[in-house]
């Protein structure tokens, strides 16, 4: 991964004390897709997080530092989260988050979601994968700027195929990367996998887990938004969001 600038639609999830724990993505006026597992304080999934112990950052770049250049830093608390009814760890590894107050879409402008006929139309793309996750599996290195990294989506069926061994790959799921060294790791969780299309970033996916993380041939593995955004949708009462409607254009 490599340092990258601030976007406005990139997110942090804080706790209490401050801390980033996972990434998420704005994409509406008062709503954020991050990953259900972000949702559980305890490695068993088993805790629901507090309200009290769940805010989002927006424009944060530098985490050691609050008054950078650019876009401002924004700290919203959190009204609710909803997880997806069916989740459990890995499946069905999305989140709904309602900011406590809508957001100045000129200055935090939400990334479009993919539509629901995007079914494979990003398999043999280059998506883009953000976060402040760990540099590599296992070790305690974690970059204190956002860093975004290149990888290549690949088809369920490749996916499937590589992770037999490891995990199911339902239609839920998108893959991505496979290249040794190249890959979100943790920290990244819940964080966006987009596709640029012209000025605008397209979210594809949240990150969701993976075969520890950047094996050469293991993917990692996403939660699929098309697969998802008539779901989301119905989590959300806001109408300021890119692309209203299911099949909207992104």
């Amino acid at each position: 991964m490599t340092p990258v600038d601030k976007y406005p639609w990139m997110v942090a999830l804080v706790g209490s004390n401050g801390g980033q724990f996972c990434g998420g993505t704005l994409v509406a006026s008062k709503y954020v897709v991050s990953a259900a597992h972000c949702m559980f304080t305890d490695n068993q999934l088993t805790v629901a997080r507090p309200l009290s112990e769940l805010k989002v950052r927006l424009g944060e770049h530098k985490l050691s530092v609050t008054t950078e250049g650019g876009l401002d830093e924004k700290l919203i608390s959190v009204t609710k989260y909803i997880n997806h009814e069916s989740f459990t760890m890995p499946n069905n590894d999305i989140v709904v988050i309602e900011l406590a107050e809508e957001v100045d879409l000129n200055t935090y402008t939400p990334a479009c979601m993919a539509k629901t006929s995007d079914t494979t139309a990003f398999d043999g793309k280059t998506a883009l994968v953000y976060g402040w996750g760990a540099l590599s599996y296992g070790t305690g290195d974690y970059p204190d700027v956002l860093m975004e990294l290149s990888v290549p989506v690949v088809s369920k069926e490749t996916c499937a195929t590589a992770l037999a061994d490891f995990a199911t790959i339902t239609d839920g799921m998108i893959c991505a990367g496979g290249v040794a060294g190249q890959d979100s790791c943790q920290g990244d969780s819940g964080g966006p996998l987009t596709y640029k299309s012209g000025d605008q970033h397209v979210l594809i996916g949240d990150v969701s887990f993976g075969d520890k993380c950047a094996l050469a041939g293991r993917y990692g593995v996403y939660g699929r938004i098309s697969f998802y955004r008539s779901w989301i949708e119905s989590k959300m009462t806001s109408p300021k969001y890119c692309g209203a409607g299911p099949d909207a254009a992104a």
